[in-house]
C-alpha cells in the first residue's frame, strides 16, 4: 500500500467509526445527499443531447474538414 491509500484507509476506519459511536450526525448529510440524487436525475441523458445522430456525424466531418484546410 502507498502512503496516499494507508492515509484513505486510516480516514475511511475513523469516520466509519465516529458515525457508529455518535460522534458524527449523518442524517443531516444523508438528507442533502438525497437533495443531490434528485438533482443529478434530473439532467438530460447523453443520449438525449445526441438524438439526430446524423447531426452528430455533420459536425465531425465538418471539423475534419477545417483541420485539413487549416
Amino acid at each position: 500500500m502507498t502512503d496516499q491509500t494507508k492515509h484513505l484507509h486510516e480516514y475511511r476506519t475513523r469516520m466509519v467509526t465516529d458515525v457508529v459511536t455518535g460522534q458524527v450526525d449523518v442524517r443531516e448529510a444523508a438528507s442533502r445527499l438525497t437533495e443531490e440524487i434528485e438533482e443529478a436525475n434530473e439532467l438530460p441523458l447523453t443520449d438525449e443531447l445526441l438524438e439526430g445522430g446524423d447531426d452528430a456525424d455533420l459536425l465531425s466531418d465538418e471539423l475534419a474538414d477545417e483541420e485539413i484546410t487549416a
